[in-house]
């Protein structure tokens, strides 16, 4: 006889057993019902077993009351449910590495969904869709090879709908924003995220409008001394072995900070203008690095250590501009490197300004002169260098490069330069 499986457990929770047979139903792995019209309320975490199901029928919701939050771990799913509530979070995965989360055709009014930092790891196939948010944010601090597919953000003016702090291999598509003080933000976060930058994010089949600030962005968060993507900005001293680097500051002394993670040495000046790599140690002043071509190093060059937003695409997204003067439809703020927006034939995106101002439809933006700090206490320069911008219908706006200089140290450096080509300005 053929192996068929075990069958599922179904626990059905009625609206009026409440939070402590709600808590009870997840602590295993059964698919849980809440059925019937109404909410429970929750006044403390609920913690999912690990492959619990957790699914609303007829309307049934979840009240968070202060800070109770569904958690759930790998393997869980979570369906068909309202969220709402004093808490900030109606659900909140849990802070070790899961595999599986899902979260699915669920309402936030006024609360919000965080995949919050996982310690020692990330976590992973995570799937965020179809969800309606009305007045609330999807927050993830970090997470790889997941998906944030079909969500709909409504009444989100001076929000943030979709905001993302550091992670690989994520596949943001087909939302709708229809307000927001940002769309879709990829913003950096030292503190909370460590060396893990932005890589492989496609972003695609977005429809967004309204938006104050910038609809689609990848963000140093330049304005954050502590937690800025780009950390160092110094001159090369001397070379040493077969790839290492030794940089001129006296503040490296016995650092290590750049030790660990997915941190990321790039030349500002000299033959390897543009080029980055990999650290894979360091040691004080000296830094280890994958693949560089020592010979073509000198001293002097100028170089940035951080963690760039690299290798990400952007294409086939529609953005409606509104009559703000701060608004940017695409923007790549500071340390982007080998990014795509638009790209082919096909897959360029599409950016209507409303308004009769110029304003930036697309623009890659170089900053310098950012706030000191890191180790060596150094204002700090953040390229947006080898870029391709491509086959996108700009109306309204502009679609250029946009240098900027906030001071703090002499002159404006070079870049290889951004490649723009094939788009349509009108």
């Amino acid at each position: 006889m053929p192996f068929r499986g075990q069958r599922r457990r179904r626990v059905v929770v009625p609206i009026a057993a409440g939070e402590t047979a709600l808590s009870n139903a997840c602590k295993s792995n059964h698919d849980v019902i809440i059925k019937g019209s109404g909410n429970i309320t929750i006044t403390a975490d609920v913690t999912m077993a690990q492959g619990c199901r957790l699914y609303g029928e007829g309307g049934a919701g979840i009240v968070s009351d202060g800070e109770g939050r569904i958690r759930p771990d790998s393997n869980c799913h979570i369906e068909g449910l309202n969220f709402e509530g004093t808490g900030t979070y109606g659900i909140q995965l849990v802070t070790t590495p899961t595999v599986g989360v899902v979260v699915r055709n669920c309402t936030f009014n006024g609360i919000n969904l965080y995949v919050v930092q996982a310690t020692g790891g990330q976590h992973k196939n995570v799937t965020i869709e179809g969800n309606y948010l009305n007045g609330s944010e999807i927050l993830v601090e970090r997470m790889t090879h997941s998906l944030i597919r079909g969500n709909i953000a409504r009444n989100t003016a001076g929000l943030r709908p979709i905001q993302m702090y550091g992670g690989q291999y994520v596949n943001i598509e087909q939302n709708e924003v229809y307000a927001g003080k940002t769309g879709i933000l990829c913003i950096y976060h030292t503190t909370i995220v460590g060396g893990i930058g932005f890589q492989y994010i496609t972003i695609q089949d977005n429809y967004i409008e309204g938006v104050t600030e910038e609809s689609i962005s990848f963000d140093t968060r330049g304005n954050d001394a502590t937690n800025m993507s780009v950390r160092e900005y110094d001159t090369v001293a001397s070379t040493s072995g077969s790839n290492q680097v030794v940089l001129s500051d006296a503040d490296w002394a016995a650092q290590t900070t750049y030790n660990s993670g997915d941190w990321y040495l790039g030349f500002i000046s000299g033959t390897l203008l543009g080029q980055y790599y990999r650290i894979t140690a360091h040691s004080g002043a000296t830094f280890t690095l994958s693949g560089v071509p020592l010979a073509s190093v000198a001293a002097g060059n100028e170089v940035w250590v951080g963690a760039p937003a690299q290798f990400c695409e952007i294409k086939r997204n529609t953005i409606q501009m509104p009559n703000e003067t701060t608004v940017s439809g695409i923007l790549l703020w500071g340390l982007a490197f080998q990014n795509t927006i638009g790209g082919a034939p096909g897959d360029g995106n599409t950016v209507t300004n409303l308004s009769s101002a110029d304003k930036y439809g697309i623009r890659c933006a170089p900053l310098d002169g950012l706030a000191a700090g890191g180790d060596t206490g150094n204002a700090r320069r953040a390229p947006v260098d080898r870029n391709t911008v491509s086959w996108n219908t700009v109306t309204g706006g502009l679609c250029a490069d946009l240098e900027r200089d906030f001071g703090g140290v002499a002159g404006m450096y070079s870049l290889v330069g951004n490649t723009y080509s094939n788009n349509t300005v009108a």
